[in-house]
């Protein structure tokens, strides 16, 4: 995922009418579909198991106020970007 040219963990935003079954329903589980794509499921475990320094990363990219992201799986994030950001990483030390 980029942000305004800085990159941070695999965001997915799969449009599901373009993926046919089993990947459809798979994706739906994830909740990685869009418009409400997430972070991919494997990057959260490092998320959790350095809290700290995930934390201090996650403050760094919400402090950029990105406008868009841009993805390389799915459907691009054109604008909100920074509540996009807050909804899947929380507000601002609260992870």
């Amino acid at each position: 995922m980029s942000v305004s040219g800085h990159f941070f963990p695999q965001g997915l935003n799969i449009e599901l009418d373009k993926i046919a079954e089993p990947w459809r329903t798979v994706t739906k589980l994830t909740g990685m579909y869009h418009p409400y794509g997430q972070i991919f499921f494997g990057m959260r475990l490092p998320l959790l198991a350095q809290r700290r320094k995930a934390s201090a990363a996650i403050g760094k990219i919400q402090s950029w106020r990105p406008q868009r992201i841009v993805l390389s799986h799915g459907r691009c994030f054109d604008a909100d970007a920074d509540k996009v950001v807050r909804r899947i990483f929380g507000a601002p030390g609260t992870k």
